[in-house]
């Protein structure tokens, strides 16, 4: 014999509000379960649900929303031990939770070291062209991790092999003159700013 109970208005209330707590928060990272925690340094202290978890789950028809809200009613005390497959299935007809999109990097926000801001330098000084070390001798690894690394960044390109195949010539970027402009390790002179200006008016 099949038995239907009857939901409550309070109980129809409860679980379509703890529905969102089903999902996974983008913004604060609460998983199935637990209340949403203060993002802005509140040590941990409950918020109201964020609107990014909301967002996940705005499409959820009532059903869903009393099936999944009473699932959390329910694992309320022991969360963790939700019928995993259950978990899964709410997250899976959620909405994805978006990528964050990365911020683009920006000359100031480039971190150098001395020897890196110092080949920058050099580099400027030189209408933009510094060498590479392709020898063995006496801090040449350090030299060359130092100008590999700025490759790396998009500072320098690397270009032919010069001085009797001993070295590498490397040419600052566009982004490698914005990083000598910008960036506050850097030491500017009047020769590197001469050619740093003769850039910008090729670039424009």
């Amino acid at each position: 014999m099949t038995v239907t109970v009857e939901l409550t208005d309070y109980q129809r209330m409860r679980a379509y509000y703890l529905a969102d707590q089903a999902v996974k928060c983008p913004k604060c990272g609460s998983g199935f379960g637990a209340e949403c925690q203060s993002t802005g340094g509140g040590n941990y202290a409950t918020v109201f649900t964020h609107k990014a978890r909301r967002d996940r789950t705005a499409h959820w028809t009532d059903q869903q929303r009393q099936q999944y809200g009473e699932l959390v009613w329910r694992q309320r005390c022991l969360p963790w031990e939700a019928p995993a497959d259950h978990v899964a299935e709410a997250e899976a007809t959620a909405k994805p939770i978006p990528a964050k999109a990365q911020k683009p990097v920006t000359p100031k926000g480039v971190r150098l070291s001395e020897q890196q801001a110092e080949r920058i330098e050099i580099a400027a000084a030189h209408g933009g062209k510094t060498l590479g070390p392709l020898g063995h001798f006496s801090g040449d690894a350090a030299w060359r991790q130092t100008v590999l690394s700025l490759v790396a960044k998009g500072i320098l390109a690397e270009g032919e092999v010069v001085d009797h195949g001993y070295s590498r010539e490397y040419t600052l970027t566009d982004f490698g003159w914005q990083v000598y402009a910008n960036h506050r390790l850097i030491i500017r002179n009047d020769a590197a700013d001469h050619w740093a200006a003769l850039n910008l008016q090729e670039r424009r």
